[in-house]
């Protein structure tokens, strides 16, 4: 065993017995005057155990966390709520600015209406192409264009309903 280790080790278990005694004769008073350094004696002896590979440094970070977590949680109980529902209200306005970007303006008529050769030019294909064709280019156009990765509701619906209009046509 190293004899720097073994003299570090004796020290700190002098120093903690010493502290300990100290404490106990005094009371509360001695707890709250010697706080600082409990503190410097907790982190002597993370340090050496960390020198020693006997604590790894994730362990070290851990253990800084908890007096930090501790004084985070109340405000984190305070404001926690109020971040969250402005969090929600911002996610919902960036999601709408980007589902308005890809909407084109409002066209007099009925919404719905759509004539096969929009059909065919919203799914890029040429007209007459067969089911097989339409199927596997309205696959692909979803795949990147769904909701769930990026895309919009609108495209998706339009993408739909081409694919609707020119099934039926076959």
């Amino acid at each position: 065993m190293n004899p720097l280790f073994v003299l570090i080790t004796v020290v700190l278990v002098i120093v903690i017995v010493w502290l300990i005694r100290a404490l106990l004769r005094g009371g509360k008073q001695a707890w709250r005057q010697q706080r600082q350094t409990l503190l410097w004696l907790a982190l002597a002896v993370l340090a050496l155990l960390a020198i020693t590979k006997k604590l790894h440094v994730l362990g070290i970070l851990l253990a800084g966390f908890i007096p930090l977590a501790q004084r985070l949680a109340p405000l984190l109980l305070r404001y926690g709520p109020t971040l969250h529902k402005q969090y929600k209200q911002n996610t919902q306005h960036k999601n709408h600015q980007r589902d308005s970007q890809h909407e084109p303006p409002h066209r007099p008529g009925n919404p719905s209406s759509m004539s096969s050769d929009e059909a065919w030019e919203i799914l890029g294909l040429r007209p007459g192409a067969n089911k097989a064709d339409i199927l596997a280019r309205h696959k692909q156009l979803i795949q990147k264009l769904h909701p769930d990765r990026g895309g919009s509701n609108y495209l998706t619906a339009r993408i739909n309903q081409a694919r609707d209009l020119l099934l039926k046509g076959l």
